[in-house]
Formats: structure tokens, C-alpha cells, sequence
């Protein structure tokens, strides 16, 4: 295990002692973060020369729905999910790289 996995369950599990909402919008946001890396993935694998205006387009569209989802979930539903939470796991793998990058 890493430690930028490490430290995001120790986040998570003291933000699931100050509210379950947190802790299940970290969980929530960390999820959809995992897809959106997979995506760029697949995404930026399969560039070609032909069509990569269109591709760069709908990619971009694609990533947004997948950041937007999470927070709408959060402004529907803020009984069980804290949108705090789920900034911050959307937020977490972006800058656990930055941290990882400055260091070396």
C-alpha cells in the first residue's frame, strides 16, 4: 500500500468519526476519481491522427459528466452524502500526484 492510500483511509476513517455524510462522500468522490483516471487512460491511449479534434471534444465533455455526477448526487441527496466530502475525494488523487511530483 502507498501512502497517499494510507492517508486517505485514515482521512477517511476520521471523517467517518465526525460524520458518516463525509466519510461516504470521500468514498464517493474517490470513486468516481478512479474512473475518471481510467478514462484519461483509455482515453489518451487510443489517440490517433484522424478525428482528434472530435475525440478531444467528446473526451472533455465525458470527463466533466464524470466530475459532475458525484456533486450532483451531493446537492441531491444531503442526508447521506456531505459535499465537502466529496470535493475532497474528488480532489485527494489529483493532489497526492503534486505532492509525489514536487518530492522527487
Amino acid at each position: 500500500m502507498s501512502k497517499s492510500t494510507l492517508v486517505l483511509i485514515v482521512i477517511t476513517v476520521i471523517a467517518a468519526i465526525i460524520d458518516w455524510r463525509i466519510a461516504l462522500g470521500i468514498l464517493i468522490g474517490y470513486l468516481f476519481s478512479l474512473l475518471h483516471s481510467g478514462f484519461l487512460k483509455i482515453r489518451f491511449g487510443n489517440l490517433t491522427s484522424g478525428g482528434v479534434k472530435l475525440r478531444v471534444y467528446l473526451g472533455l465533455l465525458v470527463s466533466f459528466m464524470i466530475f459532475a455526477c458525484p456533486m450532483l448526487i451531493a446537492m441531491l441527496l444531503p442526508q447521506y452524502v456531505h459535499f465537502i466530502g466529496v470535493f475532497i475525494g474528488l480532489m485527494f488523487p489529483k493532489y497526492a500526484m503534486y505532492v509525489q511530483v514536487f518530492k522527487k
